[in-house]
């Protein structure tokens, strides 16, 4: 009994503790990245908790997972002096609790605060994971001067920074710190897509795929907020319905988000219902989007969507703007287009290119798919960072 005790306590000993610090628990794309390494980390070799504020749904993915969690009630997305100082005492209670090996921090308001905490308690390894710069996002210079010092800030306080794109990492024009930086792009895993049957069928009644049985179908996936810039793609899709009266395109949005009441006000009053289909948030939208004939993804600010990759495992042909990370992923006009998001005509044009010639669609959907399942494997950032948490 006290040999089995005795090697029990020391296996456990040996597991490196790993605490996951993330803002918020939805499951956007950040969110994401933290649920795949935080669920398909070896079980034998870490221990692993997840920090977050909000109770949304990576909570519930990662409770089902049998993965520990941890709220932190002060977190917040807007920059608050008492909720910033709340969210440190909490940090501190946290670390001090779990004691872990390795603090891996996403997102920037996550990151300040987490880096800054752990290192006043010595934690020996600080890694940080910038989903796209925040201060690429289109702001003033004053916001966007103080974000870019509070990011070079996180990386001087962090040991590592994982940065998800090329992009980001030639772009940050950070002093001091670039020895810090390593490039490990977003990957996803194996998807078990749904048939294009069985997808129309679980999402839209059979009175919308028959209203639409002859039209092309668009879709995107994104939170509905100002960096995805749907409003643009929207009216994209109307002028080209306007102008194209032989064969339509039928746009489907799924997600929610700040904007999702303001983009259906702006479908209701231009009479777009029967061309625009706001489908909310739907659980593991990702499975449906073989219902689809084309993606689209019209943001103005990128990191390395998981969306885009996921559309190109799901064999779509995809439209996405050239932003942040995406020309990482689609070279244009040989596996994909790209589009400028400032500008509608060229989502227009896109839509046209692909509307009016399926032989390029199904050209760039197998090269998509292609580059997705040869290039952004999930086991391939699992294994990087891996050997960043051991090192």
């Amino acid at each position: 009994m006290y040999r089995h005790f005795s090697y029990h306590y020391y296996m456990e000993k040996e597991k490196q503790k790993i605490l996951y610090i993330i803002t918020k628990s939805n499951f956007g794309g950040a969110q994401r990245y933290v649920y795949e390494l935080a669920t398909r980390l070896p079980r034998a070799s870490y221990d692993v908790t997840v920090a977050f504020g909000g109770n949304g749904l990576l909570k519930q993915k990662l409770e089902e997972a049998g993965i520990q969690t941890r709220s932190i009630h002060s977190f917040d997305r807007d920059i608050n002096i008492i909720k910033e100082l709340k969210s440190i005492f909490e940090l501190a209670t946290i670390i001090r609790e779990i004691k872990p090996d390795v603090i891996h921090l996403n997102s920037s308001k996550a990151g300040g605060s987490g880096a800054f905490v752990a290192r006043l308690l010595g934690i020996k390894k600080i890694v940080f994971t910038a989903h796209g710069w925040p201060f690429h996002e289109n702001r003033n210079l004053l916001w966007k001067s103080i974000v870019w010092f509070l990011s070079w800030l996180t990386s001087l306080l962090a040991h590592v920074t994982i940065l998800v794109s090329q992009y980001d990492k030639s772009s940050s024009r950070m002093p001091f710190v670039q020895n810090k930086f390593t490039l490990i792009r977003t990957a996803v895993p194996n998807i078990d897509f749904l048939t294009r049957e069985v997808s129309r069928q679980k999402l839209f009644t059979q009175e919308i795929q028959n209203a639409h049985m002859n039209d092309i179908w668009l879709v995107t996936t994104a939170e509905l907020t100002p960096n995805k810039n749907i409003l643009t793609a929207i009216k994209a899709v109307e002028t080209y319905n306007r102008e194209n009266s032989s064969q339509k395109i039928f746009y489907t949005i799924i997600s929610d988000g700040e904007l999702f009441s303001a983009l259906k006000e702006y479908i209701h009053t231009h009479n777009l219902e029967n061309e625009i289909y706001l489908a909310g948030y739907v659980p593991e939208a990702r499975t449906y989007l073989k219902a689809f004939d084309i993606f689209l993804l019209p943001s103005v600010k990128e990191g390395m969507p998981y969306t885009v990759l996921e559309a190109g495992a799901a064999g779509l042909p995809s439209i996405a703007s050239n932003v942040g990370g995406i020309p990482e992923i689609i070279s244009n006009t040989e596996n994909g287009i790209l589009v400028n998001p400032h500008d509608q005509k060229t989502i227009e044009a896109a839509l046209q290119s692909y509307s009016t010639n399926p032989s390029l669609r199904a050209e760039h959907s197998q090269k998509l798919k292609s580059k997705v399942n040869s290039s952004f494997a999930l086991n391939t950032m699992i294994e990087k960072t891996i050997a960043i948490y051991t090192a």
